[in-house]
């Protein structure tokens, strides 16, 4: 399975960049090519457009481009509605170097299995996924309000949402306490997080999880053969989990670059 972050993305279209004789308009392919477009544009100090703005019209000068060709129905459909008027295009990556008569330019072929940061909340492999709850889906608990108490209770109620995958994903696994299923399924049912399966430890106290290791837990339900991918934000999780099921895991970090462990 390949990834690619989105800090990636931006030092490729700068690469691409090099490459590719300045324009006077950079036109994206919506809605993922106003991505690099946008990028591409401030290199070049000149507009980033949606492509509709521009289709039909004078192409000389004008850049289409998009972040990606899989099967190319998209760059296909752009390059039909542009009309042949002068237009150049662009992709930043390919799923396969078929893909690169489709367009002018292209930095790399990125093979499937693939999935970018960008739209990983849409990605069709949400529907095989396990997404870590605290850190990801919504902000993690801070070490002041993490006493099993009130203080925690508060939390659970009115912790803001990070990322909502826009459809539904086939399972959310969390550290959290079983006790706190009913507090939790309300949260995600009020901020609309649409899933399969909600995991959670099966155990009483914060002291026995600490004992049994959460990591330990994720594993353990992540080692189903109906999971394809596992979504964490700590790090030291990420890598245990990666270890013991040998399967990819998204590290989706919000202090460092998102990574394939």
């Amino acid at each position: 399975m390949n990834f690619v972050s989105i800090q990636q993305l931006e030092r490729d279209v700068l690469e691409l960049a090099y490459r590719i004789p300045p324009h006077s308009v950079v036109a994206g392919v919506e809605n993922s090519g106003m991505l690099p477009a946008r990028i591409l544009a401030n290199r070049w100090n000149v507009p980033a457009v949606p492509f509709r703005e521009v289709a039909g019209k004078d192409g000389h000068g004008v850049l289409v481009v998009d972040d990606s060709l899989n099967y190319g129905g998209a760059m296909r459909r752009a390059r039909n509605m542009a009309g042949g008027n002068g237009f150049h295009y662009a992709a930043v990556y390919l799923a396969e170097q078929a893909g690169a008569a489709l367009v002018d330019y292209h930095c790399r072929v990125v093979p499937r299995p693939r999935f970018f940061q960008w739209n990983t909340w849409k990605h069709d492999l949400m529907a095989s996924a396990c997404i870590d709850m605290d850190g990801v889906i919504c902000e993690d608990c801070t070490p002041a309000d993490n006493d099993d108490g009130p203080k925690y209770a508060a939390f659970l109620e009115d912790v803001k949402p990070l990322h909502i995958p826009s459809i539904q994903v086939a399972a959310i696994v969390t550290g959290r306490l079983e006790k706190y299923r009913k507090q939790t399924e309300a949260w995600l049912a009020k901020n609309g997080v649409s899933f399969g399966k909600l995991f959670m430890m099966p155990l009483d106290t914060p002291a026995e999880r600490r004992a049994y290791g959460i990591a330990r837990f994720k594993s353990e339900i992540f080692s189903d053969p109906a999971f394809r991918l596992f979504i964490e934000s700590a790090a030291a999780q990420a890598k245990e989990i990666a270890e013991r099921t040998k399967k990819p895991v998204l590290l989706a970090s919000g202090s460092e670059e998102w990574r394939l462990m």
